[in-house]
């Protein structure tokens, strides 16, 4: 499918700040282009009436005047993050969701050791299987199903129990280690990412308060196949890449909110996982908002025009 476009000018896109702003620019834009004016009734010795705008090209029929150039999205090496050495304020809590691996304690533990303090919130045993032990010195609190009230109360318990919440850190389960996995689209793993859509909600007055006093962070780590899910060697879930979606948006609607979407390898045991995802978070690049860990390395996404693409 080929999707076509008006063209912005570079000052028109400069005021649009959010998602609803494009697409009520880009709906008031195309409207009246996609309106065709009234034609001559076709008879003998009547001219032939133009194409419609959108079905002329600029040298012949039927091109899309204003179509959008297409182009392959491809992984692009990057070297590892450096580090930003910027205390985080005192006080302030990380939640961490629990995907029900040993994940989740390896990152509390390498949160703790920059200043965190981890949180881990805990998924219903029916959708993440068994919990697996976490150490005494790492809160916890735990849904007991994933409605908004239930997040809303827990959130507001982390809170008032560890601290002010300044970063959240979503670890998303391996479908493959989720019930019902008979299809393609998982309803457990829809569950799970519906519920961090409800996080993002709730928690958009906090971290972007925080992000005034320091770096606050909303994160979301899959384990797609480390090349956010581009890769040949296996098939991935279509669900789990609709958080790369949030995030994104979050990156230009959250300011002063470090967003960012991990993908790593499942191959990537605990310990590593929790310190990649700890450098991703200290990362001073603002203008990365997904990165991968696959078999080629640390890698993004990148559109690659062909010659002669805008």
């Amino acid at each position: 499918t080929r999707f076509t476009l008006p063209r912005l000018a570079p000052e028109e896109l400069a005021e649009l700040r959010t998602l609803a702003q494009v697409v009520a620019h880009l709906q008031g834009v195309a409207a009246p282009a996609l309106t065709p004016s009234p034609s001559p009734i076709k008879g003998e010795g009547s001219p032939t009436p133009p194409l419609p705008l959108w079905e002329r090209g600029s040298g012949g029929e039927g091109v899309p005047q204003w179509a959008a150039p297409t182009a392959p999205a491809a992984l692009v090496r990057l070297p590892l993050p450096d580090r930003l050495e910027t205390p985080v304020p005192d006080g302030w809590s990380c939640v961490i969701t629990d995907d029900g691996t040993p994940t989740a304690a390896a990152l509390a533990a390498a949160l703790a050791a920059r200043g965190w303090q981890p949180v881990v919130l805990r998924l219903p045993t029916s959708l993440v299987g068994a919990r697996p032990t976490l150490p005494p010195s790492v809160g916890r609190v735990a849904l007991h199903d994933l409605s908004e009230g239930q997040l809303e109360q827990a959130l507001r318990m982390i809170a008032e129990s560890y601290g002010p919440v300044g970063g959240f850190i979503h670890l998303h389960p391996q479908p493959a280690a989720l019930p019902h996995t008979t299809d393609l689209l998982n309803d457990s793993e829809q569950q799970i990412v519906r519920l961090i859509f409800l996080a993002a909600k709730l928690l958009a007055p906090t971290l972007t308060t925080a992000g005034r006093s320091g770096r606050s962070l909303f994160m979301a780590v899959t384990r797609m196949d480390g090349e956010l899910g581009i890769g040949t060697g296996r098939a991935v879930s279509p669900v789990g890449g609709g958080l790369f979606g949030l995030v994104k948006t979050l990156h230009q609607e959250w300011a002063g909110v470090f967003c960012r979407g991990i993908d790593l390898s499942p191959e990537v045991g605990a310990e590593q996982s929790a310190q990649m995802i700890v450098a991703e978070s200290a990362d001073p690049d603002l203008r990365l908002v997904e990165v991968g860990y696959g078999p080629r390395g640390r890698a993004t996404l990148a559109a690659h025009l062909p010659i002669g693409g805008a």
